[in-house]
C-alpha cells in the first residue's frame, strides 16, 4: 500500500510541476496581451488620423477626379485605403508586441507628438483625455506638411 501512495505522490507531483508550466505560460501570454491592449487607443487613433488625411486628400484631388466613372472612383478609394492599411500594418503589429510598458508608454507618446494625435482622436497617450480641442483640420494639423 505505501508503495502505491508513493506512486501516486510521485506521480502528482509530476504532474503539479506540468500544471505550474502551463499556468505560468498562460499568465504570460496573458500579460502580453493585456500590455497590447494599453497601446490600442493609440493605435486607433493612428488609424484614425491616416484614414481622415486620406479622405481629405481624396476631397482635394476631387476637380482632378471629377472625370472619372463612379467605379474608376470607387477604384481610386479602395487603393487608397489598401494602401493605408498596408502602411499601418507592420507598425500596428510592432506596437501590439512591445511587451515592455515602459517602451509602451515612450512609443504612444512619440507617436501622439508625431502624428498630432491628441488633437486628432480626442485621447492623449495611456487612454487620457486630451486637455486640448480635437482639430478640424486635418491638412492643416499635419506635423510638417505643405499646404498645396
Amino acid at each position: 500500500l505505501q508503495s502505491i501512495v508513493s506512486e501516486n505522490m510521485a506521480r502528482r507531483a509530476t504532474e503539479l510541476a506540468s500544471a505550474e508550466a502551463i499556468i505560468e505560460a498562460e499568465v504570460a501570454r496573458f500579460t502580453r496581451w493585456l500590455q497590447s491592449r494599453e497601446i490600442v487607443p493609440t493605435i486607433v487613433a493612428l488609424r484614425t488620423r491616416f484614414e481622415r488625411i486620406r479622405q481629405a486628400e481624396l476631397r482635394r484631388l476631387e476637380p482632378k477626379l471629377g472625370g472619372l466613372t463612379p467605379e474608376a472612383r470607387a477604384k481610386v478609394d479602395e487603393v487608397t485605403r489598401l494602401l493605408v492599411e498596408k502602411l499601418l500594418l507592420g507598425p500596428t503589429e510592432s506596437l501590439k508586441a512591445v511587451a515592455d510598458e515602459t517602451l509602451v508608454v515612450s512609443y504612444a507618446e512619440a507617436l501622439h507628438r508625431l502624428f498630432a494625435l491628441t488633437e486628432d482622436a480626442g485621447a492623449s497617450p495611456a487612454g487620457r483625455p486630451a486637455d486640448g480641442p480635437v482639430s478640424n483640420s486635418d491638412e492643416a494639423s499635419v506635423p510638417g506638411a505643405r499646404r498645396r
